[in-house]
């Protein structure tokens, strides 16, 4: 499983694209089934120019066929809601859901 920690939403889009490219290549390398987004010490939400690049991202990550599911621990309700309409506009929401605390969170990545 990928833990991917992030707590600032101040990201510009060049900053959001790197860690998406970061990230792009663990999934690449076939060895990641599972991945837990902790977000839950986010400290605001982020630009609808960085929605793009992480819905983008949700797109590919689900192309591969290497990850079986994607969880975000979300630090409010509204952060939750952003997540999952993210994941449902990319199609993605069947593998990629927010929950509001890592029991949930796990539960769901099995």
């Amino acid at each position: 499983m990928l833990l991917w920690k992030i707590s600032y939403s101040k990201l510009t889009v060049e900053q959001a694209e790197a860690l998406a490219t970061q990230l792009r290549r663990h999934v690449d390398s076939g060895r990641v089934s599972k991945m837990l987004v902790d977000n839950k010490d986010l400290d605001g939400v982020f630009t609808k120019e960085v929605n793009q690049v992480w819905e983008d991202l949700m797109k590919y990550m689900m192309s591969t066929g290497h990850l079986q599911k994607i969880a975000c621990i979300s630090p409010s309700v509204v952060a939750k809601m952003q997540v999952d309409r993210l994941s449902r506009q990319a199609g993605t929401f069947h593998f990629n859901r927010a929950f509001l605390n890592e029991e949930d969170a796990m539960a769901f990545l099995g």
